[in-house]
């Protein structure tokens, strides 16, 4: 008796101290007479377990089969060994899903009948999900490998042993054993080097990526796309990667190639006989124009200096004529401005700004302008090009200037710095008589007038040039205004130029 006390003193020792689960049942009704702070712990049921039944504890676990697998062990004397085994506990009222590699083991008595069961077990939930969710990935990976039609393979260095897949093989024509040897046969002659320079730019960057071409048959051309990585470890020095068949996308692409330069072709003939049609018409209309305005002069010489004819007919001849020959020689501008290329060079905006203001003297004069200016810097640029846009913009202050309002022009210039490099920002002020605001965005289209052309002269490609010029200096310019008050250019231009829009 004493020596039976002894047994089971040292089996509670073992149970109580052990630090993975342990517990101890006896009977068909499975009591629980032993239970250490590990098992109690995972069984989540609180500490009063000691003396209640195991089917009591647990009674989730009916349909799961372990009561059946401990009744078994009590019956056969056998013991009952689970791996990976998924146990689904209720843990204050919650559903967790636990997995557990345990065993039942018959417990016996000297005499050999089994009158309990000892329960061992692990927790090794984190190691099967996270086995589960490599397998997922694992196959999410490889259903997205042959989504693509990718071939895998993975070459050994050391010994030359090539593992491919059957899609290697079906893009290769190739069946196994597959040595380099054969690889490199089916590769196309000319292409050979971009093997050869791949390979030795991986073993520096561990990594390697390249297209040629490969024929089947002598005759058959196919391109492929191969990608891979190396692994040189003390274990293994290996060449992973994948292959993918590019025939269609390149031959795509080369189609696509082959029409935009088709496209591009069409449209410098399209541009080029464009700008032979504006020269063309522009020298045709030039000549009748200048006989026009020739006998329109000489008409009025004829005519009495007070005559209806001479004060109200003729002089709408010369008005009209004078604004054809300015449209004329606008549409000229417009139309070779996108093929015409223009060197850049260093400008002093001040001695160009000058010189435009030269221009408009007379003008300035008959209004009594009054134009105010900052210094500004030099930058770099097409001459001609920024005259012109000066030119056209002080121009259109002056011409819409308010009735009976001394016109007042501001020009000033601010430096700005951006990641690009440095930009001048110029702004162009007038208190002329504004635009109104839903037709701001649409002062830059071509052939644009806001006003009757009875009230102010011009064609409407004065601005749009403008546009056109920011532009080719890789600029913007944007315009502010309001009716009544005046209207503002704003030009942004870097100061350093590397072509101008060419």
């Amino acid at each position: 008796m004493e020596k039976d006390h002894h047994y089971y003193q040292q089996l509670e020792d073992v149970v109580l101290s052990a630090p993975f689960p342990i517990g101890v049942f006896t009977g068909r009704e499975l009591t629980v007479v032993l239970a250490n702070k590990a098992l109690i712990d995972a069984w989540g049921k609180g500490d009063d377990i000691i003396g209640r039944s195991y089917i009591e504890i647990l009674p989730e676990l009916q349909g799961m089969g372990i009561y059946q697998q401990l009744w078994q062990v009590l019956d056969t004397g056998e013991p009952y060994i689970a791996t990976n085994r998924r146990v689904d506990l209720i843990k204050k009222g919650i559903k967790e899903v636990h997995y557990f590699n345990y065993t039942f083991t018959p417990l016996k008595a000297p005499d050999g009948t089994v009158y309990g069961v000892m329960n061992t077990a692990a927790d090794v939930t984190e190691l099967v999900m996270a086995k589960n969710h490599a397998a997922e990935a694992e196959e999410k990976l490889t259903l997205a490998i042959e989504n693509a039609k990718l071939g895998t393979y993975e070459i050994n260095l050391e010994n030359g042993d090539i593992k491919t897949s059957g899609i290697f093989k079906e893009i290769w024509r190739i069946t196994d054993p597959i040595t380099n040897y054969d690889l490199i046969g089916k590769l196309h002659p000319d292409d050979l080097h971009i093997r050869e320079q791949s390979h030795r730019e991986a073993e520096l960057t561990g990594k390697m990526s390249y297209e040629l071409r490969i024929i089947h048959n002598n005759s058959e051309v196919r391109w492929l796309r191969i990608n891979g990585f190396y692994i040189d470890s003390p274990d293994t020095k290996s060449l992973f990667g994948t292959v993918q068949d590019i025939t269609e996308q390149k031959s795509f692409e080369e189609e696509l190639k082959l029409k935009v330069d088709e496209r591009t072709r069409q449209l410098l003939r399209s541009n080029e006989s464009l700008s032979q049609f504006a020269h063309a018409v522009s020298h045709d209309l030039k000549e009748p124009l200048r006989k026009i305005r020739f006998f329109t002069g000489a008409l009025n010489d004829m005519l009495e200096p007070d005559s209806k004819a001479r004060t109200l007919y003729a002089a709408k001849i010369e008005k009209s004529a004078a604004r054809m020959h300015s449209m004329i020689e606008d549409i000229l501008a417009y139309s070779v401005m996108d093929a015409a290329a223009f060197s850049v060079q260093k400008i002093d905006l001040n001695v160009l700004l000058s010189e435009v203001l030269g221009d408009l003297e007379l003008v300035i004069t008959q209004k009594d302008a009054v134009i105010n200016r900052s210094l500004l810097p030099d930058i770099q640029g097409a001459h001609v090009l920024l005259s012109q846009l000066f030119y056209n913009i002080i121009g259109n202050s002056l011409k819409f200037s308010r009735e009976a309002v001394r016109p007042h022009i501001n020009i000033t210039s601010h430096l700005l710095s951006k990641p690009s490099g440095d930009c001048i920002k110029i702004e162009i002020a007038d208190n002329g008589i504004g635009i109104e605001k839903e037709f701001v965005d649409k002062i830059f289209e071509p052939f644009k007038r806001l006003h009757s052309k009875d009230t102010y002269d011009g064609t409407g490609l004065g601005l749009s040039l403008c546009h056109k010029i920011v532009q080719r200096h890789n600029g913007t310019v944007s315009v502010w205004s309001e009716i009544g008050l005046g209207t503002t250019f704003e030009i942004i231009l870097p100061v350093t130029q590397i072509q101008i829009g060419l």
